[in-house]
């Protein structure tokens, strides 16, 4: 089975958080090359003069794709690619562990054969899944910066649906930690809306499964 990281990474233009981002960026990179060390695909957005460092990187540039693009764009890639199995994590997260944990997770992956594993419930930190599920479900059309939705909900609670039962956790020493003090699109706005947000969500999970419904009815 041949295994890759996906990454989607935005450098927003106000210089202090831009290059907050990007030591974020590098340093998970770095992370994943000393714990995994697999080749990484990473969507950059927005980067300019800067350079990312790693001997496994498979990088493709963009100007602002927006959250929901960065991930159907990754997708695509990834899709095109000759990989198996995709580990989906955000720019902003860590991932704390050392080689031999790293190779025993991704041994492990192979072993237990799942079309999908995942560490954090609906976060995009140590989401794994296979080619063959990734091609039946896309990213859903959710914008969150735009108030539109939780696409990584939605995501995750749409393959629940299709796989028919909770996404498998692997038990690993390795963490993978989210990082939510440093968002680029959540703002006080957004967060008044959350409420709105859920709702519209929800609403878009049933309406995404009900369409699954009726093709295997028609199936």
């Amino acid at each position: 089975m041949k295994i890759c990281i996906g990454i989607i990474s935005y450098l927003p233009d106000e210089i202090e958080k831009r290059q907050i981002r990007f030591k974020q960026c590098q340093n998970l990179l770095e992370q994943c090359d000393s714990i995994f060390n697999v080749p990484i695909i990473i969507i950059c957005q927005n980067y300019k003069d800067e350079v990312l460092y790693s001997k496994n990187l498979i990088r493709y540039d963009y100007e602002k794709l927006g959250i929901v693009n960065a991930r159907k764009t990754l997708r695509n890639k990834f899709l095109q690619s000759d990989f198996d199995y995709i580990i989906l994590n955000d720019d902003d997260i860590s991932i704390i562990g050392d080689y031999n944990e790293g190779q025993l997770f991704l041994q492990e992956i192979e072993r237990v054969n799942e079309q999908c594993i995942v560490q954090n419930a609906t976060l995009f930190s140590g989401f794994c899944i296979s080619k063959n599920l990734f091609s039946q479900i896309d990213i859903p059309n959710l914008e969150a910066a735009n108030g539109e939705g939780f696409e990584d909900f939605a995501f995750y609670k749409i393959l629940s649906f299709l796989i028919n039962k909770t996404p498998r956790k692997i038990k690993t020493k390795i963490i993978f930690r989210h990082s939510f003090g440093t968002s680029t699109w959540g703002n006080k706005e957004l967060f008044l809306k959350s409420k709105q947000m859920q709702d519209h969500t929800l609403e878009y999970i049933n309406k995404v499964i009900e369409e699954y419904k009726q093709q295997n009815t028609k199936e």
